[in-house]
């Protein structure tokens, strides 16, 4: 698997978690690089406002990557989504 770190933008001393995340093959179809730095900010308990901010995307683009992540991962809900993404080794929180 390839390992990518999210392209979040941190200031200067900025203590926040950052994570990495892996390109991995789901039941329908492959999550982009976008979903997963999506989820994992939602992992680091990030609003949808604050994801949009630091990926510099629209608030609906943010929801329209946790939709696609979240059909593609067969989750219910974002916090399953995020769960499975973790369970599934797809998104890693490193402090």
């Amino acid at each position: 698997m390839l390992t990518i770190l999210c392209l979040e933008r941190h200031q200067p001393g900025d203590m926040q978690t950052r994570c990495s995340v892996r390109v991995g093959q789901m039941k329908n179809g492959v999550l982009t690089t976008r979903e997963m730095q999506c989820l994992a900010g939602l992992a680091r308990g990030l609003s949808n406002s604050e994801i949009a901010k630091q990926l510099e995307i629209s608030l609906a683009t943010v929801a329209l990557h946790i939709g696609n992540a979240r059909r593609k991962l067969g989750a219910k809900t974002r916090e399953q989504a995020v769960a499975l993404a973790v369970k599934q080794g797809l998104i890693d929180l490193v402090s």
